[in-house]
């Protein structure tokens, strides 16, 4: 493979194997055959055929005869596998750069089978010597030899090393080759043995090194000819150079070409000299396919030739190649496939085909998915789903995606840089995995690549070279439309512009002839011209570049460049490329091809155009029929048919004149060149329009229909000119008019109003990208005939594009005036806006011009404080407008008369203009001029001026159907007054007299019968109202009347809106003005002229100019225009987007401002304040208006139509948009600020409704207050006014509704691909939603919580193991403690046995060393030690406890007993005469004496012997140890045992509480919290998929019936795509669509009760995309009716009114939504309850699974069940605990009690004297005796006589049927049970049947021993009778021991059991461990994960809705009910309404 087509991986995955392969089978193969062959080395020459190494094993027979052929059989198979691995790694690559690279696969085979039989040769003949070292001589000679003079490897190193090596070989084979053919006497005796390792040892290394320096010279030898082929002369015989040996010469020589240089690229003198030598070797053994082979790999390799390589292999196959030469063929060949892949993205014909294969194996598994999700869709479709089904769906979605992902990344490793396979994993990434960035970066890359057309990077090295015309060689697959065909036409393959040239798709072309993209009679006589060519005859227009003409796929002719070039190939295997280029158009030189007849073939659009009609129009028509003077052009036709070639080169020239069909002839300048071939001539008419004029004109019918577009006018608004012929005119104008243009178009008024579009205004044409420009109109109507429809109206429209300035200047006029009110400079001093020359009032006051103004001068006032006033207003609330009117000035000489309006203004005006205008004021900027002169060059303070005339002015305004305002031109806040901005989500009864919860449907009511809108009805069309009148206030205290006529546009799956136009009704006469009053200098004016007779002079005369019309008086629009019918693209302009809003209006904080409020008391005074004023900006901090972004107007902060903001410097950039809707979130910070804005500014304005005293004049706050004061049966103003905007919200970020104001078209270029940026918002919005809160919470909840339970059960059992783990401790050392009191018994009786014994043994009377003196004083002493030692140890245990480290207090009867003094025993005293004291003390002190006199005996014992007796510590031994010590010892076992009882039934109790604690408490407290988790989860999960299941049927149905067509140019798709243009009308089904319905209904909730109708809102806006339904029943029924009358009376009140906080919220209620309530009964809702709901939304029913409730239960109930077993277990375990506890003790008894019995026996046997035996001869029976019943206790179970006082008194438990180990120690063992075996008795011992009979037999003759020695006479007790002697010899060593392992059986069941117990819980602390990491990895991370997958599918399917269907709104709504449902059944069970 080669680097580039490897993953990293996968390059490291290859390395590995390249170095294993290396190791095993090239290197180390000797080694590894040797191990398979080493089974066989045997001795098969030998009489004995056993192995040569294991000579006890014989190879012939069985089992090793099997082991010999298995591994025989093995050794075969790895030498084939390595032969055929060699064969594999051969390449004849002579520039291969491996270690081990090699071309000779022969010699390296014949060299492999030489290995193998060197080895089957050094193991398999080890029976004859001589043919052993024969065979290996002769194998090793011939690899040698093979290896030096075939040199097989590329690299002379390894040559030369690997032949020294294997001479290293030879040299020790030849020595044993000797010395077995020699005399075996003289060569294998030792000497000669290490003689010949002596030369091995210093020989062979030198042997390797000169072996590698002869090879090496060998190798320079051997490469010496091919010098000879440098610098040979041209036309030398290559095979006369040097004669060739064999193929293997050439191939040796060729390797000179072995020079790289430092980028490892092979030196082109090296690679040339090689090339010689092979084509050298061809021309000696032509045919050979080795040659050949080497020869591809060269050109392939080197050359980076893949056809040429290629075709060399093609001759190799034909050569009879063998079988290693045919695989070397396909290696070579699929090398070739992907040289060009990993160039530069290059790919000829055969690669491409290989590609193809792989690209359609992507769009497989791509379309694969596709339909998946499709099914997936289509399952939604069903009425009944189950969540399992959806589950089942989704995950295997998820694994195709998965799956096709994977493909693509493979063959994307393989093709990297193509650009077509990375728009399709783009749109994979798209549309399927749902990644916007990652689809960006492949789309970017695939951009970058080329798009598609990087496919076609065809190898044109050979095309455009040197020489080439510079159409080839400047060719290019992404511009020019390439095509290759063969010899007989047939189209091979196209380049992507082929498709956009010709109209065709890829797939469309490919296979056919090339002749159907010709014109008659072209593409008949084209065949006939190639068979020409391949016959023999010589090219005409090959390599040169020819105008043609082609036919496109819409049947039209069109002209191009071509350039044909032959691509490879001779005769009919030729394959040609074809360049064309379409001849580019040109505005100044129009074209038009002819045939010499004079006949048109085809013409540019420009040409066409031109003379008014299509390129298809002018196919066929003659040049004579198309000019006014025929003649002229028959005798240019014929000039043109007499010049030759050369003279139509230069052109023949000509003027004419072309007749328009719609305008007047067009005379031109024509130049006719020549096209085509001189045989087969076309005539090209280049012309140029000689009058120099524009062609930018479109027609249109009076259906609107374009009739014909010219190509100016198309380039213009950027629209193909084809494509804008066939478009409507509606479609250009932006709405409403492209609504209300039906009418004006059909019934044309009859008087052409001023701000019409036929009076010639600027308006607004939408272009192909959305954006507007402004164009000049003229319109003209043209009467014609049709051959149809007889007379026909046209309109004839030429457009001329114009500045945005000049849209706004024909409506305005602005000044720079100073304080004075001097006009210093006008904006246009030509304008004609007021309909009188504007210069006229340069140098003039606006006093003279401007009523307002004049009348304020009249008055006497300053006009410097007027300017003030009004500039403050204008920065407390900038884009304020105040009306006045604008008079013509008067001409010099003319009489000074006033200006005054109303009554006297016809009479005074004497002719002058006067017109209504709306007036702004503001400061200039230092620098900016705004478009206007300047008039001086001081640096004063500089006021603008902008007089808009208001009767030209039109507005309009995007509301909902509850006459919410979204969106507000410019020009509609100039026209109400007051800023644009500040209109924003305010209701329209703020501005105009309407009723208060009116909707746009009741106001058409209203208005009359329905108007009848002017386009045909039809679904989801726009409908026109009729025009309305309504007055309002206006800020100046006056009002206004407004003519309002709006267009309601419905939008499917979303908010419908309406479009309203305003315009201003200039006749009206209104309420009195009193501007004065508003601005505050009423009092000014009146202290100015020193009295209140001046303030009425003044107010008066104020008041009679208010009027605008004769006679009236109030309002300022009284105009002489008459009301305009055409409310045209005049006003057009105030209709898109929003504007370039100004700084932020805002209002003051808090109470009213007093620096200019205040009553001043002169001019002095007022300026001062004003100049402080403004100098510190005002006197508290102004807040946004309502409706604002923080921090600037809107438009500012938020997005524009343009998609910027900023601050205007003044209504000359503010383009007539609209202003947008603020950002989510600003709605509530708007309200706050206007709530504050009504306290600051509540002084502004008067009342209008004659209510002075409660509200102030001059702000638009009090606009609102006229419509209806508050009151106490309505909301508050803000509750009812603010409405938020639902429909703002979907379109800005939730809904795909196209709009004017804000949908765009992408611009970019059509062969580049970019993700849908409409969906990524989308997606995004979606995702926001989806994966919110209402999953996240849940999902959060589960793994936090599940964390938590998890961790608390596992606390809980670790707490619990360490509870039961102590428990068993105790219990242990409760067993422990028993025992070692027992054995603290026990051993002290052995002190003293020991003791007495070894004072008697010592006696001089005692000669006989037998029977208890057998062994010596050491022994005994020895015994002793070890006696003392164990009894401290048992004694310290148990006061002090069985640690080492730390002290432990026994129990509370044990601590007594060992501590308080109530022992009695006696002190013996060395007086004399001596004396007996008596002394109390515990068994600790006591003990502790004990041990202390048992260390003095056993110093004493030594030195005084027998005399030891009468020492005071031996008597201290014998009273003691057998009288109190024992006593207390008894009472302290006695105790310990009851305890350890007791403690056994504790330790039951307690394993019984923790089991219910944990297993019936906690685990399953936790374990239902997590299912309720689970079950949590689960529910906000199926939300995704109850948004998905009701999305309306047709949506649902587009869906489910998505086009699988990936990309619309490939023709790889295996089925066909559907037309893109065959779109099915998604909105139109979406109209008669019902709202979805959501609903939870329990198991048999879902049938509705008789007469019970569902509780839904009724007139729901039509944004409740889901709404509630349920089945009331009873008293709740009745409940809810009320409340859902209560409800809807809400709703028709106060439309859809909810607060703007609330909508915002994703996952809370908005107000009118009722929570989703249960459906049906009690017991439904009790089964819902307990879980088992089900979900109905839109008549759909989705049943949840309960699989992962389920999946989650089985863990922890297992996991609840293990710990409940192994506590039962355990319980089970402890059920007989005491039995063998009960039997230890009497095990312990009988133990202690027979050493007490050997003990008293010792010290009968031992007295001297007859009264002393009788004093222990009593004492031996009763010992006796109840060691006999404690022995029958044990046995048979019982109560013995010892413990009839004792405090324990429990029956032992018969031990011989108790346990069987027991009983055969004590029946049935037949051994020795000495610790020591070595002492135990031998067979033919008197007593050694007695010790090999188990241990009753010893204890039963023990005991009758004892008793007959205690009945003997005085005379026969002796220690060496018969009886005592059996006491010592088995008593003493196998009873004692045999009683002691009794006694641990009883321990070590005891504690087996107790450690039984606490490794079944130290198995389920692991399991639980275990359990809780599996329950982690494997299940609850897997689920949480799934979880979010799921939500990321659902919300990204989602998103692929069509953009009819407001989708986040649907979604929202769905998840807000869910809430509601939450919410409401959390009441109710509260309430206790909940079953």
């Amino acid at each position: 493979m080669r680097k580039q087509e490897q993953s990293k991986w996968l390059r490291h995955a290859a390395t590995a194997l390249h170095i294993v392969f290396d190791i095993v089978f090239v290197m180390c193969y000797v080694s590894f055959f040797d191990y398979f062959t080493f089974a066989a080395s045997c001795n098969f020459g030998a009489k004995v055929k056993n192995h040569a190494y294991f000579t006890d094993v014989m190879c012939l027979e069985m089992p090793h005869l099997v082991h010999v052929l298995v591994a025989l059989a093995m050794a075969v198979l790895f030498l084939v596998v390595t032969a055929l691995m060699v064969i594999a790694s051969c390449d004849l690559n002579p520039v291969s750069k491996g270690y081990l690279a090699s071309p000779a696969a022969y010699a390296r085979l014949k060299i492999l089978f030489a290995k193998g039989g060197f080895i089957v040769c050094a193991n398999c003949l080890n029976g004859s010597a001589k043919l052993q070292t024969l065979g290996m001589a002769a194998a090793v000679m011939l690899v040698v030899w093979w290896n030096f003079a075939r040199m097989p490897f590329y690299r002379k190193a390894v040559n030369s090393v690997w032949t020294g090596l294997w001479l290293g070989v030879l040299y020790p084979v030849i020595l044993q080759l000797l010395a077995v053919w020699g005399k075996q006497s003289e060569t294998m005796t030792l000497e000669a043995r290490e003689e010949r390792t002596n030369w091995v040892l210093y020989g062979i290394f030198p042997i390797v090194v000169g072996g590698t320096i002869i090879t090496a010279a060998y190798n320079w030898w051997a490469m010496r000819p091919a010098k000879r082929f440098l610098n040979l002369t041209p036309g030398v015989k290559l095979s006369s150079i040097y004669k060739f040996d064999s193929v293997d010469t050439v191939e040796k020589l060729s390797r000179v070409m072995r020079v790289f240089d430092i980028e490892g690229a092979v030196e082109p003198d090296a690679a040339s000299h090689g090339e010689i030598i092979i084509k050298a070797g061809l021309q000696a053994f032509p045919g050979k396919p080795h040659l050949m082979i080497l020869y591809a790999n060269f050109i392939l390799e080197v050359k980076k030739d893949g056809p040429a390589s290629r075709t060399q292999l093609q001759l190799a196959s034909k050569a009879s190649p063998n079988m290693v030469e045919r695989y070397q063929i396909f290696c070579t060949q699929e090398a070739s496939k992907r040289l060009k892949d990993s160039q530069e993205g290059g790919m000829d014909l055969q690669a491409y085909i290989e590609f193809k294969r792989n690209f359609r194996a992507v769009l497989r598994v791509h379309k694969e998915v596709l339909l998946m999700q499709a099914e997936l869709w289509s399952l939604c479709m069903r009425t009944h789903l189950k969540v399992a089904a959806i589950d089942k769906a989704m995950e295997a979605l998820e694994s195709a995606a998965s799956r096709a992902n994977q493909v693509y990344k493979r063959v994307l490793e393989r093709y990297p840089n193509n650009g077509k396979l990375l728009r399709c994993y783009g749109k994979f990434l798209e549309g399927v995995r749902h990644d916007p960035a990652a689809a960006s970066k492949a789309y970017t890359e695939a951009n970058r690549q080329g798009g598609a057309n990087a496919l076609l990077s065809l190898d044109l090295s050979g095309v455009q070279g040197p020489g080439k015309p510079d159409m080839l060689t400047s060719m290019s697959m992404e511009d020019d439309a390439v095509i290759v065909i063969d010899a007989e036409g047939t189209i091979m393959m196209v380049s992507q512009a082929v498709s956009k040239v010709f109209g065709y798709a890829k797939g469309e072309l490919e296979g056919l002839n090339v002749s159907m993209l010709m014109p008659q009679p072209f593409s008949q006589r084209h065949p006939s011209y190639l068979q020409r060519y391949v016959a023999g005859g010589e090219p005409h227009i090959l390599d040169t570049i020819r105008e043609v003409v082609a036919l496109h796929k819409d049947r039209f002719v069109f002209p191009m460049a071509l350039c044909v070039t032959k691509l490879s190939g001779m005769g009919s295997d030729s394959v040609f490329l074809g360049v064309c280029r379409p001849m580019p158009p040109s505005n100044i030189n129009l074209r038009a091809w002819i045939a010499p007849n004079g006949v048109f073939l085809c013409a540019d659009q420009q040409f066409a155009s031109a003379v008014g009609a299509t390129e298809g129009e002018l196919v066929g028509r003659t040049l004579q029929a198309m000019v006014t003077d025929p003649e002229a052009a028959e005798a240019l036709l014929e000039a043109c048919r007499e010049a030759t070639a050369g003279d139509l080169a230069a052109g023949v020239q000509a003027e004419l004149s072309f007749q328009h069909r719609y305008l007047d002839p067009v005379p031109v300048h024509i130049t006719v060149n020549l096209a085509g071939t001189d045989a087969q001539r076309l005539l090209v008419l280049n012309f140029t329009r000689a009058d120099g004029q524009d062609n930018s004109m479109l027609v249109c019918d009076t259906h609107m229909r374009i009739k014909f577009a010219s190509a100016d006018m198309a380039l213009m608004l950027g629209y193909p000119m084809r494509k804008l012929a066939t478009m409507r005119l509606d479609q250009l104008l932006p709405p409403p008019y492209d609504a209300l243009h039906a009418k004006w178009v059909k019934d044309p008024p009859a008087v052409v109003q001023p701000f019409g579009c036929r009076a010639g205004v600027v308006v607004n044409m939408l272009t192909e990208s959305g954006g507007q420009m402004p164009v000049k109109i003229r319109v003209k109507t043209l009467e014609t005939t049709d051959q149809t429809r007889g007379a026909v109206t046209l309109y004839i429209v030429q457009a001329t594009k114009v500045p945005v300035e000049e849209l706004l200047d024909a409506r305005r006029l602005q000044a720079i005036v100073d304080f004075s009110g001097r006009v210093l400079a006008l904006s246009d001093p030509s304008s004609l806006s007021f309909d009188f020359p504007a210069h006229k009032v340069l140098g003039r006051n606006v006093a003279d011009f401007v009523d307002v103004f004049g009348a304020w001068v009249d008055s006497g006032n300053e006009m410097q404080m007027l300017l003030l006033a009004l500039l403050y207003k204008e920065q407390e609330m900038p884009g304020m407008s105040w009306r006045m009117r604008v008079v013509e000035p008067q001409n010099e000489g003319e009489e000074k008369l006033p200006i005054v309006t109303g009554a006297q203004s016809l009479a005074g005006m004497k002719g002058r203009v006067s017109r209504s205008a709306c007036v702004q004021v503001e400061m200039e900027e230092e620098n900016g001029g705004g478009g206007a002169e300047d008039a001086s060059d001081d640096g004063g303070t500089k006021i603008r001026i902008t007089l808009w005339r208001r009767d030209l002015m039109s507005g309009v305004v995007e509301m909902d159907e509850d006459l919410v305002i979204r969106k507000a031109s410019y020009l509609t806040g100039l026209i109400t007054g007051v800023p644009s901005s500040y209109m924003h989500k305010k209701p329209l009864h703020r501005f105009l007299d309407i009723p208060m919860d009116a909707s746009w449907d009741t106001l058409i009511s209203a208005s009359g019968p329905k108007k009848k809108s002017a386009l045909k009805a039809a679904p989801l069309r726009p409908t026109i109202s009729p025009v309305l009148m309504y007055i309002g206030p206006h800020p100046d205290s006056g009002t206004m009347r407004l003519k309002m006529q709006g267009v309601h546009v419905p939008v499917p799956g979303g908010r419908n809106k309406v479009i309203a136009t305003f315009h201003p009704d200039t006749s009206y006469t209104g309420a009195h003005v009193d501007l004065m009053k508003v601005l505050k200098l009423d009092n000014l004016a009146a202290s100015t002229h020193g009295g209140n007779q001046s303030v009425a002079n003044g107010a008066g005369r104020h008041g009679a100019t208010s009027g605008d019309g004769p006679g009236q008086s109030g309002s300022r629009d009284g105009d002489h225009d008459d009301d305009g019918k055409e409310g045209d693209d005049a006003d057009a302009a105030s209709a898109v987007g929003s504007e370039k809003e100004r700084p932020t209006s805002r209002g003051l904080e808090g109470g009213p401002p007093t620096s200019l409020h205040r009553t001043t008391t002169n001019k002095s005074d007022f300026i001062e304040q004003w100049v402080r004023t403004l100098s510190k900006k005002a006197t508290s901090e102004l807040t946004p208006a309502e409706g604002d972004a923080p921090g600037g107007a809107l438009g500012e902060g938020g997005a524009t139509a343009a998609g910027e903001g900023g601050n205007a410097a003044g209504p000359k950039h503010a383009a007539l948009l609209l202003a947008p809707i603020p950002e989510e979130g600003d709605e509530g910070k708007a309200s706050a600020a206007g709530h504050s804005n009504v306290g600051a500014l509540n002084r502004a304005f008067s009342n209008v409704s004659g209510l002075p005293e409660k509200r102030d004049v001059g702000t638009p706050e009090s606009m609102a207050s006229h419509v209806k004061p508050l009151g106490d049966n309505g909301p508050p103003d803000e509750a009812m006014g603010d409405h938020a905007s639902e429909s703002g919200e979907s379109s800005a970020d939730g809904s795909q509704a196209a709009s004017a104001f804000s949908a765009t078209t992408d611009q970019s270029d059509a062969n580049e691909v970019v993700i849908d940026a409409r969906r990524g918002r989308l997606l995004k919005a979606l995702h926001k939603t989806v994966l919110g809160v209402s999953i996240t919470t849940p999902l959060e909840r589960l793994r936090v919580h599940s964390f938590a339970c998890v961790a608390i059960m596992l606390i809980v059992h670790v707490v619990s193991y360490i509870i039961v783990t102590n428990l068993t401790k105790a219990e242990h050392t409760n067993v422990y403690l028993v025992h070692r009191q027992a054995m603290a018994m026990d051993r002290s009786q052995l002190i003293l046995v020991r003791a007495m014994l070894g004072t008697f043994c010592e006696r001089d009377n005692v000669t006989a060393k037998v029977s208890a003196c057998a062994n010596p004083l050491s022994f005994v002493l020895g015994k002793l030690e070890t006696n003392i030692k164990l009894m401290e140890e048992y004694h310290q245990a148990v006061y002090l406890g069985l640690s080492t480290s730390t002290t432990v207090r026994p129990e509370a009867e044990v601590y007594n007993i060992y501590t308080k003094p109530e022992l009695d025993y006696h002190i013996y005293m060395d007086t004399h005469p001596p004396k007996v004291l008596e002394a109390r003390a515990g068994a600790w002190q006591l003990g502790n004496r004990y041990i202390a006199a048992a260390r003095e005996a056993g110093h004493l014992i030594p030195t005084l012997k027998d005399m030891y007796r009468l020492h005071r510590s031996f008597s201290f031994l014998l009273a003691n140890g057998l009288g109190p010590l024992f006593d207390g010892y008894s009472k302290a076992l006695d105790n310990l045992v009851s305890a350890a009882w007791a403690s056994i039934l504790d330790l039951r109790t307690q394993l019984l509480i923790l089991m219910i604690i944990e297993a019936l408490v906690v685990q399953l407290v936790c374990t239902g919290y997590l299912l309720f988790l689970v079950h949590r989860l689960e529910s906000a999960r199926i939300l995704g998929f109850l948004a998905m299941l009701g999305l309306p049927g047709p949506i649902l149905r587009q869906l489910s019936s998505v086009d699988t067509k990936i990309i619309d140019d490939s023709e790889d798709e295996e089925d066909d795509a559907s037309n893109a243009g065959d779109e099915p009308d998604t909105g139109r089904a979406l109209s008669t669509t019902q709202p979805p319905r959501l609903t939870a209904v329990g198991e048999g909730g879902g049938d509705k009760a008789p007469g019970a109708a569902p509780l839904a809102l009724t007139d729901a806006p039509p944004k409740r995309v889901a709404t509630v339904e349920g089945v009331p029943t009873g008293a709740e029924a009745e409940a809810e009716e009320g409340a859902a009358e209560k409800l809807k009376a809400q709703h028709m009140g106060t439309g859809d009114s909810h607060s703007l906080k609330e909508e915002e919220s994703g996952d809370e209620m908005a107000q009118g939504e009722r929570p989703l309530r249960m459906q049906g009964s009690k017991k439904a809702r009790g089964a819902v309850a307990h879980g088992s709901e089900r979900w109905c939304i839109n008549g759909k029913t989705l049943t949840p699974s309960h699989a992962a409730v389920t999946k989650f239960m089985i863990p922890f109930f297992v996991w609840n069940a293990t710990v409940i077993v192994v506590y039962a277990i355990s319980l089970v375990k402890l059920n007989g605990m005491q039995a063998p506890l009960a039997s230890l003790n009497m095990a312990s008894h009988v133990t202690y009690r027979y050493t007490r019995v050997r003990a008293i026996g010792a010290a009968f046997v031992t007295q001297d004297d007859m009264e002393s035996r009788e004093v222990w001869r009593p004492l031996l029976a009763r010992e006796l005796d109840i060691f006999e019943s404690e022995y029958n206790a044990l046995m048979y179970g019982g109560l013995p006589t010892s413990m009839a006082d004792s405090t324990f008194q429990r029956e032992v438990p018969a031990g011989t049927f108790a346990s069987a180990t027991f009983a055969r120690s004590f029946f049935k063992l037949k051994e020795c049970m000495r610790y020591d075996t070595s002492t135990c008795l031998q067979p033919g011992h008197v007593f050694y049947e007695a010790t090999h009979n188990g241990l009753d037999a010893m204890v039963r003759r023990m005991i009758s021993e004892m008793r007959l020695l205690s009945l003997d006479a005085d005379q026969d007790v002796a220690y060496n009778g018969t009886r005592y002697t059996f006491m010592a010899t088995v008593g003493g060593n196998d009873l004692y021991e045999g009683l002691q392992q009794a006694s641990q059986l009883f321990v070590d069941y005891s504690i087996a059991r107790y450690d039984q117990v606490t490794q079944l819980h130290t198995i389920l602390l692991i399991i639980a461990c275990g359990m809780a990491a599996l329950y982690f990895l494997l299940l609850l991370l897997p689920h949480l994960r799934k979880t979010q997958r799921d939500a990321h599918w659902q919300g990204s399917l989602l998103s692929l809705t069509p953009p009819e269907m407001d989708v986040r709104a649907h979604v929202r709504s769905v998840y807000r009910r869910a809430a509601q449902r939450g919410t409401g059944l959390l009441q109710r069970a509260k309430g206790g309404k909940l079953a």
